[in-house]
C-alpha cells in the first residue's frame, strides 16, 4: 500500500542506514500525515490536508536537482530528482496522483547510460456519492485498494488486491492504525492521541508531540525498538503560513527553510539550508479552478 500510508515499510528499513539529514527529511513527511483520513479531520478535504489554500485544481511539485559550482553558484540540472503531480476536483478531492521518487541508471546500447524514473506512481481515485474515498487504482502496480466504512461513516479498513490491509480502530482515548502485509503479519502500528502520536515498526519508533494547531512541535526517533540508545530529538518552528522554517536536532544540527508564495498564500518555491548551504530545493506550479 504505497499511497495513504503512514510510513512505508521500505523507508523504515532504509532508515537504519540514514544519517540525521535523511532521518529529519523522512520525519517531516510522517506526521501529521496529510494522507491519512482520520475521523478528527474527516471534514477537511484532501486539498486542505496538503496545506493548499484556495480552489486548487492542479499542483505539480518538483524537487530540483542541482550542483554547486567551483565559484559557489548553484547550477540547476535539467532533469528533476523527484516529481509529484496531484489533480483535484471542484470539491477538493484527489482525482489523480502521478509522479516518481528518484532515478535508476539504465544501460542502453544505443545511448549508453540513461537516467530513467524510479518509484513511479500513477494513481486514480474513485468516490462514493457522499464524497468519501471508495477505491484507489494503482496503474503502475495493477493493484486496487478498496475503502470500507462503519455504519456511522468512519473509515474501518483499506484492503488491497495484493492481500495487504490497513485497519482503523477508534476509541475515546485514541485512534489506532495497523498495517498488515499479505501474509497477515503486523508491519506497523500508529496510535493518535489529541496531543501526540506514537508510530512503531520493526525498525523504528516515532513519538510526535503536537501543538494546539495539531502541528508537530517535537519528535523523538528511537532506532530499533527496545534499544537503549538515546533518541534523536527534532524540534520544529513554523511561520505564519504554518510552514516549517526550522528543524533543530538534538545533535546540534539546524536546518532552515525559506519560501516564496503566490497571491493565494501557497508556497511556490522552498529551499532548505544546512549551515547556510543549500541542501534541498522544491518548486511547485499551482493551477487554480476558474
Amino acid at each position: 500500500m504505497k499511497n495513504f500510508r503512514l510510513f512505508c515499510l521500505e523507508e523504515c528499513g532504509e532508515l537504519k542506514e540514514h544519517d540525521d539529514i535523511e532521518r529529519s527529511a523522512l520525519l517531516a513527511r510522517l506526521l501529521p500525515d496529510i494522507n491519512v483520513p482520520l475521523s478528527k479531520v474527516a471534514e477537511i478535504s484532501p486539498r486542505e490536508k496538503f496545506g493548499l489554500r484556495g480552489n486548487v485544481e492542479l499542483v505539480n511539485d518538483v524537487e530540483v536537482d542541482f550542483t554547486i559550482g567551483d565559484d559557489g553558484n548553484v547550477i540547476r540540472r535539467e532533469i528533476p530528482r523527484k516529481m509529484c503531480s496531484v489533480c483535484f476536483d471542484t470539491s477538493g478531492n484527489i482525482m489523480t496522483l502521478v509522479g516518481f521518487d528518484g532515478h535508476d541508471v539504465m544501460v542502453s546500447g544505443k545511448y549508453g547510460m540513461l537516467n530513467v524514473p524510479a518509484g513511479i506512481v500513477n494513481d486514480s481515485y474513485g468516490y462514493t456519492p457522499d464524497h468519501r474515498i471508495d477505491y484507489v487504482l494503482h496503474f503502475h502496480s495493477s493493484e486496487k485498494e478498496k475503502y470500507h466504512y462503519t455504519e456511522s461513516g468512519e473509515l474501518a479498513e483499506i484492503r488491497s488486491t495484493s492481500g495487504s490491509r490497513r485497519q482503523y480502530v477508534y476509541s475515546e482515548e485514541c485512534e489506532a492504525v495497523r498495517d498488515y502485509d499479505a501474509s497477515g503479519e503486523l508491519q506497523l502500528t500508529a496510535l493518535y492521541y489529541t496531543s501526540c502520536a506514537i508510530v512503531q515498526s520493526r525498525y523504528v519508533t516515532f513519538k510526535c508531540f503536537f501543538d494546539n494547531r495539531r502541528r508537530v512541535k517535537e519528535a523523538h526517533v528511537y532506532m530499533l525498538p527496545g534499544h537503549d540508545s538515546e533518541p534523536l530529538i527534532v524540534r520544529y518552528t513554523y511561520n505564519s503560513q504554518d510552514d516549517v522554517v526550522a528543524e533543530i536536532q538534538s545533535g546540534g544540527i539546524v536546518d532552515t527553510y525559506d519560501y516564496e508564495y503566490d497571491s493565494h498564500g501557497n508556497w511556490t518555491v522552498m529551499r532548505r539550508y544546512r549551515n547556510k548551504n543549500l541542501v534541498a530545493w522544491n518548486e511547485r506550479k499551482i493551477t487554480y479552478c476558474k
